[in-house]
Parts: C-alpha cells; sequence; structure tokens
C-alpha cells in the first residue's frame, strides 16, 4: 500500500473490523528505523489509520519526529 493509498481512507467511512489493533503489534528489536517501519507496516498495512480496540486512530506526522518518535509516544501512552 502505498503512502497515498494510506492516507487516503476515510476515518469516517471505515469500518473498525477492517482495520489492525495496534494493540496487538509486536515490536522489532532493532536500530535500524527502516526495517521496523516495514515491521510494523506488514502487521498493521496502514502507518496512518489503525484501532486500538474499538477506537480508530488516525495518525498524523509532522517534520522534525520520525515514525518511530511518533509511534514510541503512542505505545507510551497505551
Amino acid at each position: 500500500m502505498t503512502r497515498e493509498e494510506m492516507l487516503s481512507v476515510d476515518i469516517k467511512t471505515v469500518q473498525a473490523e477492517t482495520l489492525k489493533d495496534i494493540g496487538e503489534v509486536e515490536y522489532m528489536e532493532t536500530d535500524n528505523p527502516l526495517e521496523k517501519v516495514e515491521h510494523l507496516k506488514k502487521q498493521l498495512g496502514n502507518l496512518y489509520v489503525h484501532k486500538r480496540g474499538q477506537v480508530i486512530v488516525f495518525n498524523e506526522y509532522t517534520e522534525g519526529r520520525s515514525i518511530n518518535d511518533v509511534f514510541g509516544v503512542l505505545i507510551a501512552s497505551s
């Protein structure tokens, strides 16, 4: 799935049961951020839209923060 396809998912109409739960993700211990992102992408299918329980989550990334930083904050808050 391309970045554009991941971002095109409408959280208002997507059905929660079609999304992966981030709470069930197994995290990879590696110093290579690209490997971590690919591992997450394989499990979630979409790095921008997923669910946590029955809550649909849309992540938006800003410059200056890596995807690993953002996922670290998300996991720490779970």
